[in-house]
């Protein structure tokens, strides 16, 4: 398959609240001190992030998984990719937004070469606009992307093995 690169970044832990984040930044190019840098690779089945120098896959999300993308107003470097089945992403990708886009739906229109139906795809079907991911302009990000802790949060990580646990 095809892979596109990415250099993209994320929140870094202790940084300020995200809307001051989007508006200050939105305005300046220097973001490396609240913004960790990381590669977003995107293949025609799957995102990964690599950390490390890019050596380290730290996750790997299925292209299939991925349900719709919001992008700001605000911060035209900024996209949340909406996963139920995982916690939503928010990345910032310098300049090259609406091409991570591009790609995202591309991939996503590959998934039938090897007949691998989506989800919303009706058997028989070949209109490309349902192989697309529907893409939301939001006047800032933060409000689109609320997480909530699953029944059991708390119970499920005091039985937590510390052992197995890893320190990024």
């Amino acid at each position: 398959g095809i892979a596109w690169r990415f250099r993209s970044s994320r929140v870094r832990k202790g940084a300020e609240r995200m809307e001051d984040l989007l508006e200050k930044h939105a305005h300046s190019s220097d973001s490396r001190k609240d913004f960790k840098s990381f590669i977003l690779i995107v293949t025609n089945c799957a995102v990964y992030y690599c950390n490390k120098g890019g050596f380290e896959i730290a996750r790997r999300t299925e292209v299939r998984a991925i349900t719709k993308v919001s992008t700001s107003t605000e911060d035209p470097d900024a996209a949340l990719l909406h996963v139920p089945s995982e916690y939503d992403m928010f990345l910032r990708v310098e300049g090259r937004v609406k091409e991570l886009i591009d790609r995202l739906q591309d991939a996503a229109a590959e998934w039938t070469n090897y007949n691998l139906y989506l989800p919303q795809e009706g058997r028989g079907s070949h209109d490309i606009a349902e192989y697309v991911f529907p893409i939301e302009e939001q006047p800032s990000l933060v409000a689109a992307g609320n997480l909530e802790r699953p029944a059991g949060f708390k119970e499920a990580q005091a039985r937590r093995n510390p052992a197995d646990v890893r320190r990024s």
